[in-house]
């Protein structure tokens, strides 16, 4: 996904908005065949940006690796579970946890390049955090299915939006590599905004009726991206060159929305879990937007360069 000026954002803002006025009007008819079928086709463009040809590469750049996996795999679920502990509502907990829980695998890549980050490695974290993430989220889940939910549903939801799609985009790839790349990038914005418009218009009333649901994201989300910014800027500070340190601002703040979205929707009867994914969406937007813009026109353009 290539976002080359802010309209993207703005498109998908306002999708969830007449998502939410859609469900005001009282839209009478069940989306949830349509989010899931978008969600499907949402992976498969997500699954066609990953390549673990790139990994062989990973032991070159082994000290960065290591560096993102620490932020997200161990400071990050550290942080968010200190975050969600006073939030009392299990469901509200968990659809923080899970957003919070997973690094972004797809548009990280479109902010670092308006950043003028490194791609290159970017490309070569991406397989890996996709794999700790399942990994990080299968553990979650465990231990919410005891009271949630039927375990059975987790690995039916990773067969048909993770494995199926994978396998989809892998013989894309092998058919024709280079309008597979083309469709990664110009096919999840036009996926993405009608997934998120049938989110709120299917279930946007249950917003409506307790608004209190909405308050801790709007309270946790920016606080996280704060702490976390904050983290990598002292990190980087030890001598990072310039371009790894946007990689690792993006890689460790973008979430991975779509993919926590799909495993909440399938495993999860109550429609809370989901929408308090997507309005983390609401959230994190508009301040990648600014983050990008932070790094190219303050940071960039007055030549402040980090030395690994």
């Amino acid at each position: 996904m290539i976002l080359k000026r802010h309209y993207h954002e703005i498109i998908i803002l306002s999708s969830i908005f007449i998502g939410i006025l859609a469900s005001l009007g009282g839209l009478n008819r069940s989306f949830d065949f349509m989010i899931k079928v978008t969600l499907f086709i949402l992976m498969i463009s997500i699954m066609l940006s990953i390549s673990f040809r790139a990994l062989q590469q990973a032991l070159q750049e082994w000290r960065f690796i290591k560096t993102v996996l620490l932020i997200n795999f161990l400071i990050i679920p550290g942080i968010a579970l200190i975050l969600v502990f006073p939030i009392e509502n299990n469901l509200v907990r968990l659809g923080l946890l899970m957003y919070l829980f997973t690094p972004c695998t797809d548009w990280f890549l479109s902010y670092t390049k308006i950043a003028k980050g490194d791609v290159a490695l970017g490309i070569i974290v991406t397989p890996i955090n996709l794999f700790m993430q399942l990994l990080l989220l299968m553990l979650l889940l465990s231990y919410y299915s005891t009271f949630l939910f039927d375990p059975a549903i987790i690995l039916k939801t990773i067969m048909l939006f993770l494995i199926l799609p994978f396998l989809i985009a892998s013989i894309m790839r092998w058919i024709n590599p280079i309008r597979s790349e083309w469709l990664s990038e110009k096919l999840q914005v036009p996926v993405l905004v009608p997934l998120l418009f049938f989110i709120f218009a299917d279930y946007g009333n249950t917003l409506l009726t307790d608004v209190n649901l909405v308050i801790p994201v709007f309270t946790t989300v920016p606080v996280f991206f704060i702490l976390i910014f904050l983290i990598t800027k002292l990190i980087a500070s030890k001598n990072m060159p310039y371009e790894k340190y946007v990689l690792l601002t993006f890689t460790t703040i973008a979430r991975n929305s779509p993919l926590a979205i799909a495993i909440a929707i399938m495993v999860f009867q109550s429609p809370i879990v989901p929408l308090i994914i997507a309005m983390a969406v609401v959230v994190e937007m508009p301040i990648l937007s600014i983050l990008a813009g932070y790094f190219k026109h303050i940071l960039f353009a007055s030549n402040k360069s980090y030395k690994w």
